[in-house]
């Protein structure tokens, strides 16, 4: 069921933290509520990635698939959280799983109907996109330090 979001919600996360009330009002314009309980499934590797999601309550987490019965914790997103990014890229397919680990609402918006949004204000557009990609690269840098303390023992300067 739909469930308008009003615009101040959408500062729950910091891609939206520095964007005007007029804008947030477009953006919440295009935006819904989705609860879902511990357990559910968001999205898996191959799926098409067509929204993104912002945690208002709740966890979820983002984990890689080894095989169809082992996965690999990545990170567990809280609230603020924004996640889903792939449907911001070209490729639009997911190479993660997502599960939410307890009851969880979501804020989430249509990729398409968001990029459709940006492309008519490309001021907006540019500060989005460049706060996505501050949070990629930030999630990256994570996902290195996690990956050098698996593989590396630690060292003494």
């Amino acid at each position: 069921m739909w469930m308008p979001v009003q615009p101040e919600r959408l500062r729950v996360t910091d891609l939206f933290e520095h964007l005007s009330f007029q804008e947030l009002q477009d953006i919440a314009a295009i935006a819904q509520e989705e609860e879902y309980e511990a357990g559910h499934v968001l999205f898996k590797p191959g799926d098409r990635a067509e929204k993104i999601y912002l945690i208002e309550k709740g966890r979820v987490s983002i984990e890689i698939e080894i095989t169809p019965t082992e996965r690999i914790g990545v990170y567990v997103l809280g609230e603020g959280n924004f996640f889903g990014y792939p449907a911001l890229l070209p490729s639009k397919t997911y190479t993660t799983v997502g599960t939410c680990l307890e009851r969880t609402k979501l804020i989430t918006i249509e990729a398409s109907r968001l990029l459709s949004l940006l492309e008519k204000d490309p001021k907006r557009g540019f500060k989005v996109m460049q706060k996505v990609a501050e949070l990629i690269a930030k999630k990256l840098a994570d996902t290195r330090r996690q990956l050098v303390f698996c593989v590396l023992p630690p060292t003494r300067a």
